[in-house]
């Protein structure tokens, strides 16, 4: 998308503004996305999308096909934040589900940016995720193990991208670990033990969030660390204490931006997009099962380009002051906290154009790379990919 995130079409910002008013009503949580589900398929289909639905749960698949070339994949979020989703602590209460996260933003912006080039001029394929259960980091592992790598493409790239709490006309992308490890173990509680009593059990050394849920007859304890290793160990020290009362535990590896597509990305971001581009703001403390798609068997892992987008006014951010950025991001109430206040209209502006240029850059850096190889092979052209 060549155009600056303030010039995406009248009508085009027209129509993502009311799928984002029409998903922000829906806010179903992980695993019961089926009204989402079926609006998102609806909309996509219309782009003349060969269309897949209930894959791991409620995912859709979109595929747009235009002959020989590069497979992008791009993927957004359908689950909105449940009562389960959050640590424990104030805002916890009640069962509903809220859009905290920014997931309906990711949808609108999705189908936008993807409407936007269809209408552009391209060789390959376009592969459209529609994701279940990304708050609860099993929906991306739910597709695979319902068959996802057989029924689409495989791809050269996987994007995606995710609302942050920074200023909305502001994009930050990340050479390498973008994610923290994601650590979690889920114990049987004994009748009538306090939730509470189990919090000092876990070795927060190297931890930079930790947390814990209850629910009826059991307890998940969560921690998140930008050192895997340091993940790992905390996931093997949970696993001996928990001993027999220990339901399921798990850990999620972070996410890794492939360093040569994300630098040409960010390139196109920079040109095409808001007047500023983070180059890394160091590892996340959130975490992603986005990872867990990029490697669909029978498919080989695909490298990967994850990106935020800002969803605060600007000049709310500037009038926070702060003597730095995360100085200022605490001036905010985060993701997942029911204050959060995004400047919908700015962010989504900004992710459509984020989206857009991702999907054209990856594009024209993929195809350019394919040509190039294909002319050192002594081929004529791109060679056309196995299809399903």
């Amino acid at each position: 998308m060549t155009r600056t995130d303030a010039q995406v079409p009248a009508e085009l910002f027209r129509r993502a503004r009311e799928l984002y008013d029409a998903l922000h009503a829906l806010a179903e949580p992980s695993g019961e996305e089926a009204a989402t589900a079926a609006l998102v398929a609806d909309i996509v289909a219309g782009l003349g999308a060969t269309v897949r639905t209930g894959i791991g749960g409620h995912g859709v698949v979109a595929v747009i096909d235009r002959g020989p070339g590069p497979v992008v994949w791009a993927r957004a979020e359908l689950d909105a934040v449940g009562h389960h989703s959050r640590p424990s602590g104030p805002g916890r209460a009640g069962t509903g589900a809220e859009h905290l996260c920014g997931h309906d933003l990711h949808l609108a912006a999705w189908w936008a940016a993807a409407a936007y080039v269809c209408e552009r001029s391209w060789s390959g394929t376009l592969v459209l995720v529609a994701q279940p259960a990304e708050e609860s980091l099993t929906g991306a592992q739910a597709m695979v193990a319902d068959g996802l790598g057989s029924l689409v493409p495989e791809p050269d790239v996987l994007l995606a991208q995710h609302v942050a709490i920074m200023p909305s006309d502001m994009i930050a992308t990340f050479p390498g670990q973008v994610t923290s490890a994601h650590v979690e173990c889920t114990v049987a509680v004994p009748e009538g033990d306090r939730a509470e009593d189990f919090d000092a059990i876990c070795p927060t050394a190297g931890a930079h969030t930790f947390w814990s849920v209850t629910e009826p007859g059991r307890t998940t304890l969560a921690a998140r660390f930008t050192d895997v290793e340091a993940a790992r160990r905390c996931l093997a020290h949970l696993r001996s204490w928990a001993g027999p009362r220990c339901v399921r535990s798990r850990l999620v590896p972070p996410l890794h931006n492939e360093a040569s597509l994300a630098a040409a990305v960010a390139e196109g971001l920079r040109r095409g997009l808001p007047r500023h581009v983070v180059r890394d703001l160091g590892p996340m403390t959130s975490a992603e099962d986005l990872g867990d798609l990029s490697g669909a068997p029978p498919q080989r892992p695909a490298p990967v380009v994850y990106w935020l987008f800002g969803g605060i006014d600007p000049r709310r951010w500037s009038a926070a002051g702060g003597e730095n950025f995360w100085e200022t991001t605490r001036a905010f109430a985060p993701l997942h906290d029911p204050r959060v206040n995004l400047d919908v209209d700015q962010a989504l502006r900004t992710a459509i154009g984020a989206m857009g240029s991702a999907i054209e850059h990856a594009f024209a850096t993929l195809g350019s790379r394919a040509e190039a190889h294909n002319t050192l092979a002594g081929s004529a052209g791109p060679t056309e990919r196995t299809r399903p």
